[in-house]
Parts: C-alpha cells; sequence; structure tokens
C-alpha cells in the first residue's frame, strides 16, 4: 500500500474589514494638509502671535473644506471670502483670515506643492482709517495718582511698568523685555509684533522709576544674565505676561476711575502726545516702530481734530 502523502495543515487567519491579516489595521494615509501647514508654520520666521493667528485661520479654513490644499481653486476661495462676511465677522477679522491664507498659498506656490496660487487675486477688505485711542492728559495724570495707592511692592513695580507703557510699548514687547535690554538710556526692543523692532529713548521721570524699580530688584549681580525685566510679585519673580500686564493697568485705572482701560491706549496717548508736542511726523513713525506712515497717520488726524474743536469753543466765545 503507497504511503498516504502529509500536506501541512493550513491556518486560515482572520482578516479585518480592510483586509488585513490577524486584525492589523492599516495605517492611515498621511494627511499632506496637515503635513504641509505645520511646515508652513515652522518654515516662516514671524512673532509667536502672528504664528498663533496663522495656524488658527488655517486650521479654520481646513473644517470648512476637506478638499487637499492642491485642490483649492480661486472659486472656492471666494465662497469662503463670503463665508466670512455673511459670519458676521469685521473687516479686519476677515482680512486677517485672508491674510493668513493668502502667506500660505503664497509659500506653497514657491515651494512647488502646487501649480497655482489659489488667492492670488483674492483681495483684502478695504478698511476705515484706524482712529487713535489716546487718554486725556487729566487720565493720565489720575493713573498717576493712582499709584500712591498701591502696596509699597505693587507701587514700585507698577510706576516703572506705566513708565514704560507710556514710551508707547505693545504690552507683549513689555512683557518679552530682559533687564540687558535696558542700557540706561533707551530700552532695545528685540521682539515686537510683525518684526517692529527697534530702540525707545526714555525720558528723565521714566528712567528715574525704572532705575528704581531695578535697585528694588536686587542688587546689580542678581540682575545678570537673562532675566525678564518685569517679574511677578510673588516669590517666584516669574516673568509678568502679557495677560497679567494688561490686568494690572486694568487694575491701576480702576484705582483712577477709568474702567476698560488697555495698555495699547497708552501706546496711542505716546503717539499723540508726540504730535502734538509738534515732533515730526517721521520721528513719531520711527519712535512707534511703525512700518509705514499710514498708523502714524491717525494720531495727525488726532491732533488736527483736537485743534478743530480748540480753535471752534474759542470762536463760540468770542462771538
Amino acid at each position: 500500500m503507497e504511503p498516504t502523502l502529509q500536506l501541512p495543515e493550513i491556518r486560515l487567519i482572520p482578516c479585518n474589514s480592510a483586509g488585513m491579516p490577524g486584525g492589523l489595521k492599516a495605517s492611515p494615509a498621511t494627511d499632506l494638509r496637515q503635513v504641509w501647514r505645520m511646515e508652513f508654520l515652522a518654515t516662516k520666521a514671524i512673532a509667536p502671535n502672528t504664528h498663533k493667528a496663522y495656524n488658527r485661520e488655517l486650521e479654520k479654513f481646513m473644517a470648512w473644506t476637506t478638499l487637499a490644499w492642491e485642490q483649492v481653486t480661486p472659486r472656492l476661495m471666494a465662497q469662503y471670502k463670503q463665508h466670512l462676511r455673511e459670519s458676521g465677522l469685521t473687516a479686519s477679522s476677515i482680512n486677517r483670515a485672508l491674510s493668513a491664507l493668502k502667506s500660505f498659498f503664497r509659500w506653497l506656490r514657491q515651494a512647488e506643492r502646487i501649480s497655482r496660487n489659489p488667492a492670488e487675486l483674492i483681495e483684502l477688505e478695504p478698511l476705515q482709517p484706524p482712529v487713535a485711542q489716546d487718554l486725556y492728559p487729566e487720565q493720565v495724570a489720575a493713573l498717576q495718582q493712582a499709584l500712591t495707592r498701591l502696596s509699597p511692592a505693587r507701587q514700585v513695580r507698577d510706576r516703572a511698568l506705566l513708565a514704560v507703557l507710556t514710551h508707547g510699548l505693545r504690552a507683549a514687547e513689555v512683557s518679552a523685555l530682559n533687564v540687558e535690554d535696558y542700557d540706561g538710556t533707551r530700552l532695545h526692543i528685540l521682539q515686537a509684533k510683525d518684526g517692529s523692532t527697534g530702540t525707545v529713548p526714555l525720558h528723565s521721570g521714566a528712567r528715574i522709576a525704572l532705575q528704581a524699580y531695578l535697585d528694588w530688584r536686587g542688587s546689580e549681580a542678581d540682575l545678570l544674565g537673562e532675566k525678564p525685566l518685569f517679574v511677578t510679585l510673588n516669590p517666584s519673580q516669574q516673568r509678568l505676561g502679557y495677560q497679567s500686564i494688561r490686568s494690572a493697568v486694568r487694575q491701576l485705572g480702576h484705582q483712577a476711575g477709568i474702567p476698560g482701560i488697555n495698555p495699547h491706549q497708552l501706546r496711542h496717548t505716546f503717539g499723540t502726545q508726540l504730535v502734538a508736542q509738534g515732533l515730526d511726523p517721521a520721528h513719531v513713525q520711527v519712535l512707534m516702530r511703525h512700518r509705514s506712515g499710514v498708523s502714524t497717520e491717525r494720531y495727525v488726524k488726532r491732533v488736527r481734530a483736537m485743534a478743530a474743536e480748540i480753535a471752534f469753543l474759542k470762536l463760540c466765545q468770542e462771538s
């Protein structure tokens, strides 16, 4: 009798719905939308706040459409712009979203990831000329008076903080300052919105206030290295953040009877005062670190309006 041929046992391995053996799952395809977005953000040399804004706007667009970046057309971009309008956003908010997308698609085209730029012909919304939101001189005096009602430690810090803010610095710029950025005469702004870095000279009163604060902080040896200029008042002395600066100004405004005040109004006050005192607008632009004269023009218009009102009231008194 012939021997029986023994075949090896064949075991059937169950497959999942994707056809992968043993219940293994197929790895999802790489989402190039996310990859290219992250590459763009990593490549761009932009300020941290701009980085966050770009990321936020790109995520909103990706939530609005699931199309791949190379499938986005000029028509789709026009539809998105209309969507932003119908969402009730202000013109500046619409422009912020469109600017992020225009920058991103321009980068994609330059990197040869897409064959055409679908956002190239999309125009930004027209904006009304910006208006200066400055404080009146008596309000600035009230803020100075309110400092005297603070605790000794907070008084010395916030006096220096107010002195710096009233030289036109943005709250984020003040937060980023280190002790070494002050040379005894001027502040060196190394981190600023849209790359608007530069130097800001301080008047004598501000230098006195800042030096008193540094003396309170400790000896010169204690402040060597990359130490934050403005710190919290707790023992840890952490860097005073953007929100903490806004809170300090708001609380000072409450003490002075000026509710709702914010640090940017102090920046506007600085610009308006410079123009009112006769400084050349070109010099104001440099001190404010504006990239164009359009932003500086708001202070010129504000001073003209104030002068016209004073002249009119004087005319009424004489007639």
